[in-house]
């Protein structure tokens, strides 16, 4: 951002200040990135009544268990919210192998939850339920900044709109 500017008559006098906005170049780049999403449900028999303290706790397990291997596996953990995570993989490091890192992650969170949710169902009669997807583009990164827009948004979408329990990978990826 510069100094003010002021426009002034003819004659020296200043009529009005000016804030100039000066946009730099912020030496945005480029990258490929693959988003991963995830969306955990947790669905109850109406009759077995559970707590709701054991609703919290097992939510926040499995969302604690997401997150963790999704770092494991190299993913960068973009946000949550709600019962909702994102992770992108090819930031801020890059590696070749980051579309395989975010697909080994899904499998395995996919498979997890799925066993959990056995488990679970047998003792309180609770079930697991996921959403899952992936999607990779190029996005803009600034510094620091978490990359935005359409690729994450697509992966979103997909997530959302997808069948519980599959990962939807879209053919980008």
């Amino acid at each position: 951002i510069s100094d003010d500017l002021y426009n002034r008559k003819g004659n020296g006098e200043e009529l009005t200040a000016v804030n100039s906005m000066v946009w730099k170049d912020q030496q945005n780049q480029r990258r490929q990135i693959t988003t991963l999403c995830i969306k955990v449900t947790i669905e109850y028999l109406p009759e077995r009544h559970p707590e709701l303290e054991l609703l919290s706790m097992i939510q926040k397990d499995q969302i604690n268990f997401c997150r963790d291997l999704a770092l494991r596996f190299g993913g960068h953990f973009a946000g949550a919210l709600t019962d909702h995570l994102m992770f992108y993989f090819g930031y801020p490091e890059v590696s070749d192998n980051d579309a395989r890192l975010a697909a080994r992650s899904a499998l395995q969170i996919n498979s997890h939850i799925h066993k959990r949710s056995a488990t679970l169902f047998e003792q309180n009669g609770i079930r697991l339920k996921s959403q899952i997807s992936l999607h990779s583009g190029v996005v803009l990164c600034f510094p620091n900044r978490l990359p935005d827009g359409i690729v994450p948004n697509i992966a979103f979408e997909l997530m959302r709109s997808g069948p519980q329990g599959e990962i939807i990978v879209s053919e980008s990826c």
